[in-house]
């Protein structure tokens, strides 16, 4: 495999969705897309954010 080396990863933990949506807004404002990066949350943050039709 190889690897482009012009393609960087961004790595963050945040304290609540306010900051975690401000940090993906900040990346897109840099030119990311959003299926450039993956979120990983707990179980009990899906539960009480999302629904199975989307966000609340």
């Amino acid at each position: 495999m190889t690897m482009d080396s012009s393609r960087r990863m961004f790595i963050g933990a945040f304290p609540d969705r306010d900051s975690a949506e401000r940090a993906l807004s900040h990346q897109s404002a840099h030119g990311h897309d959003k299926d450039d990066g993956n979120v990983v949350i707990s179980d009990e943050t899906r539960k009480r954010y999302f629904t199975s039709e989307g966000t609340l």
